[in-house]
């Protein structure tokens, strides 16, 4: 097994909204001794700006959630990020019902868990994450919204293309954080293993509503240093799309760690 060097790269962009209501994360999970690294959890939520305090209730779901997946004590990474995913939305709806907000909160939640040279992730919501490797880019997250399940609807013939089509609430959430009971999650039953030269793009959906994959894997294919992110944010902005979300970007790039030099953590 050869060991990784991690270099990790995050920022974010306001668009054309009001506010920031996107919160994200990286940091070390510790051992119990508070020295050794069990691995490196990166996080992003997307406050829901047609529900209330979209921005407060991202930044509540990221703490929430690295407080209680450092502190649940379960080997198994799966059972930890169900636990966490699940605590999280149990506190989510605390906050909504002392604040008189109940059923009017939400957040997508979507994290990832290196361990080593393996990927763990779980989302619920619309957020995304890409695995780039050999300059292929592979979406490996799911959406909760009501697209995914008309398509299935379509796809076993109980309904028309010309209601889908004309379905005005495709990308309605049928799965967040903040939702009464949370049934969904999308969950890496299998970890994936990385390689050196791999990238994982974990983005919010004002990135790849403004840039196609094929845009996304060219600036991937041609950037390998600390600038993508910012070009990648840039092409979005440029794309001067109307009423432009809020973008939130962590890029992870690998590579062999042929020395002692610790893992790379920057923000644009």
């Amino acid at each position: 097994m050869n060991e990784l060097k991690i270099n990790i790269f995050s920022s974010q962009h306001i668009g054309q909204r009001k506010e920031q209501q996107d919160s994200l994360v990286c940091q070390h999970i510790l051992n119990p001794n508070g020295k050794n690294s069990k691995g490196v959890l990166v996080a992003i939520a997307d406050g829901m700006g047609g529900l209330q305090k979209g921005k407060v209730i991202s930044k509540i779901a990221i703490e929430k959630f690295v407080t209680q997946f450092s502190q649940i004590k379960e080997e198994n990474i799966i059972k930890k990020f169900i636990k966490s995913f699940e605590n999280t939305n149990d506190l989510v709806i605390d906050f909504s019902v002392k604040n008189n907000l109940k059923n009017n909160v939400g957040t997508t939640l979507l994290a990832g868990f290196i361990v080593r040279d393996y990927l763990y992730f779980a989302s619920v919501g619309d957020s995304r994450i890409y695995h780039y490797r050999n300059n292929i880019l592979t979406k490996i997250t799911n959406e909760h919204n009501y697209e995914n399940r008309l398509l299935e609807k379509l796809k076993n013939v109980e309904i028309s293309s010309d209601f889908f089509n004309n379905e005005k609430h495709k990308s309605a959430l049928t799965s967040y954080i903040g939702i009464e009971v949370l049934e969904e999650i999308n969950i890496s039953n299998t970890p994936i293993n990385l390689k050196a030269n791999d990238k994982l793009l974990f983005c919010s959906d004002g990135l790849y509503n403004a840039l196609s994959d094929f845009e996304i894997t060219n600036i991937l294919k041609k950037n390998n240093d600390k600038n993508t992110i910012s070009i990648l944010i840039k092409n979005a902005i440029n794309k001067k799309k109307p009423h432009q979300d809020n973008i939130s970007v962590i890029l992870i790039n690998f590579s062999n760690k042929n020395n002692k030099k610790k893992e790379s953590y920057n923000e644009n």
